[in-house]
């Protein structure tokens, strides 16, 4: 009776142990996965209203837009990019493809959804 309950206490510490450990390994993928993001955003980004001067530029983890001089805080998580605006505004994007040289953005805090697209020139 002992060795059974002691089987049994072995194999539930063995499977929490497991778990623990698949989750540090997904916490470290998606941490991974938000770094690469953070990188690939860093630079000017162009967009289809203006033809040569930058819609907003990304520097460590603040987003400048151009035209206004306005300077925002952002988030990365998972797919979607959030803008920090004032509280309790906020703008909110799910990142659809981003490459070294382009951006397309779905603008998803509105009642209507947008695609925008961003460009990088060399």
């Amino acid at each position: 009776m002992l060795t059974k309950y002691l089987t049994i206490v072995f194999l539930l510490e063995l499977t929490a142990c497991e778990q623990q450990r698949e989750q540090t390994g997904n916490k470290k993928e998606l941490a991974n996965k938000v770094d690469s993001i953070k990188i690939l955003l860093q630079g000017s980004w162009f967009g289809e209203e203006y033809d040569e001067h930058a819609v907003f530029y990304i520097k460590d983890d603040t987003i400048s837009y151009i035209e206004h001089f306005d300077k925002y805080k952002y988030s990365i998580s998972n797919d979607t990019l959030d803008i920090l605006t004032e509280v309790p505004n906020f703008k909110e994007f799910v990142i659809m493809q981003l490459t070294k040289d382009s951006l397309i953005l779905k603008d998803i805090a509105h009642d209507e959804v947008q695609t925008k697209k961003y460009w990088r020139t060399k």
